[in-house]
């Protein structure tokens, strides 16, 4: 395996961000170098969720700077699925491809996970390693055996910020989640069309700026609330 696509296989990058002025720059640099080593056809699409402190202007900049990167961005902060569920309407290549700006995994890897889409429709990154803190591992485990219980799967990592789908799925899905149950709601709306899944194993990398906002009690009262309307709505599966 080279680590090139089929030529024939175009990439639409998906990176959401709030208030992440540090990693802009970073993160878009190092995803364009990594998708040109691997296609020829491929845009990287940055959501602003209404950052407040500069992030959406560095992130204009360089979409005028660079026709690869496209930027959409929200009036206010909405949360991160509707985030995401703008930019993959955004998209327009063959394969989405979702990660976070602060880069939780090493981008490299791309190289060898996405030539793995030519014999899937769906893959999933699973983290080794430490979460940034004691909190976020005791909450991240006890979300996933939410999840494992109530939808009757059999996941360990749901909310981990690497998906890699055919665009076209969104045409069979009906995505509604406004928070971070997002990750969930694609991953079992997948396995309810018996979509062609794969897992790969990543190593996380810890934030080196800023402080993530995904852990909070707001945000985790959201993901609750939208679990049990995603149960109550198509039960288990």
């Amino acid at each position: 395996m080279n680590g090139r696509l089929d030529k024939n296989m175009s990439v639409s990058m998906v990176i959401p961000f709030f208030n992440e002025r540090d990693y802009v720059p970073l993160t878009s640099a190092k995803v364009c170098a990594v998708l040109q080593a691997i296609t020829d056809d491929y845009e990287v699409i940055l959501v602003d969720d209404g950052s407040t402190d500069g992030s959406a202007e560095i992130a204009s900049a360089l979409a005028r700077q660079n026709p690869r990167i496209r930027l959409v961005s929200h009036q206010s902060n909405q949360g991160l699925g509707r985030a995401l569920r703008t930019g993959f309407g955004a998209a327009t290549r063959d394969l989405v491809v979702y990660t976070d700006m602060d880069m939780p995994f090493e981008l490299d890897l791309l190289r060898e996970i996405l030539p793995l889409m030519e014999s899937c429709d769906f893959l999933f990154g699973k983290r080794t390693g430490p979460r940034e803190s004691g909190k976020r591992q005791v909450l991240g485990t006890g979300y996933n055996v939410l999840v494992r219980l109530l939808f009757g799967v059999d996941v360990k990592d749901v909310n981990f910020a690497l998906k890699v789908f055919r665009r076209e799925i969104l045409k069979e899905l009906d995505l509604q989640s406004q928070g971070s149950f997002i990750d969930a709601e694609l991953y079992l709306g997948v396995i309810r069309l018996k979509k062609r899944v794969k897992s790969v194993e990543v190593a996380y990398q810890p934030r080196e700026f800023g402080v993530s906002s995904l852990a909070n009690w707001r945000n985790i009262a959201r993901i609750l609330r939208e679990m049990l309307s995603e149960f109550r709505r198509r039960g288990r599966i």
